[in-house]
């Protein structure tokens, strides 16, 4: 399993491999939902060609007039060498068109939740599909298992739900606030009934909502290398640069066989504040 972090620059990637990551993800420049800061096609080609293990980003979903640029986009970051995660398939065409499609990897955010998923688009010749975070540890598994070439989002916020609708400039203009809502990281949300904040960030594209936890993986993360996972992702949107190098750390000395309770019981005290949860291993969802 290579243990992969979300980087928005050239320093933030240097301290992430040099805290444990084997690879760095870099969103691509209007090429993403999400919220990480996009890095330029040009910039990544030149990391990439300096040797650092990079991949690309491209998380939207694109609007007819918009596919063509995106595809010319993907097609020179490949044609590079430069390994590419994407959420349209009319990218991932693309790419199998052009005998490149083992340098893709399919992220379809909360959809790929079951082994005959995974495995029709591995079929096409892919890289690899990252598997629903929404999942048991039990259905996660099992996928790892049968397909041989998935990956897991092991640590961060996960995206919950993405609307075309820009419901933050909506808001914004419904409240006649003076300022924009729009691009700001620093924005959450809380539900009348439950307490948790829920981080929300809008661009030009769409409007993202991620859940009000950080998905921690530290008991499975074994079990899901042994099953057979690829790569296990952390996403670091809302999350310091230092809690990024501390949780690399502690899924890196896992991996190699430490016992991590010492270290673990430092990292729980200090980030007490951070609302660290495993999600829905241990209970089903409605996916």
């Amino acid at each position: 399993m290579r243990l992969t972090a979300e980087a928005e620059n050239r320093k933030q990637a240097e301290r992430f491999l040099a805290a444990g990551a084997d690879e760095i993800l870099f969103t691509l420049e209007d090429g993403c939902f999400s919220a990480p800061a996009g890095v330029s096609e040009d910039l990544i080609t030149e990391m990439y060609e300096e040797g650092m293990p990079v991949r690309a980003v491209m998380d939207r979903l694109f609007h007819p007039r918009d596919i063509e640029p995106a595809e010319e986009s993907m097609m020179r970051l490949l044609s590079a060498g430069v390994p590419v995660t994407c959420a349209d398939p009319a990218l991932i065409r693309k790419a199998m068109q052009n005998g490149l499609a083992h340098l893709v990897t399919y992220r379809p955010q909360t959809l790929a939740v079951s082994a005959q998923d995974v495995s029709w688009w591995l079929s096409c010749g892919l890289q690899s599909v990252c598997v629903s975070p929404l999942l048991t540890e039990e259905e996660t598994l099992q996928i790892l298992q049968d397909t041989g070439g998935a990956e897991v989002q092991l640590h961060g916020y996960t995206v919950l739900s993405v609307s075309g609708r820009p419901l933050l400039s909506a808001y914004a203009e419904k409240e006649e606030l003076p300022q924009t809502l729009r691009g700001r990281r620093d924005l959450y949300m809380t539900e009348e009934q439950r307490a948790g904040r829920m981080p929300v960030y809008e661009n030009e594209h769409a409007f993202t909502a991620y859940s009000d936890y950080v998905l921690e993986s530290f008991a499975q993360v074994k079990a899901f290398r042994d099953a057979g996972a690829v790569r296990g992702v952390i996403c670091t949107a809302y999350l310091s640069e230092d809690y990024v190098c501390d949780t690399l750390r502690i899924y890196r000395s896992i991996l190699a066989g430490t016992d991590p309770a010492e270290a673990l019981a430092e990292y729980w005290k200090k980030y007490a504040e951070i609302p660290m949860e495993e999600g829905y291993y241990h209970e089903g969802t409605i996916l």
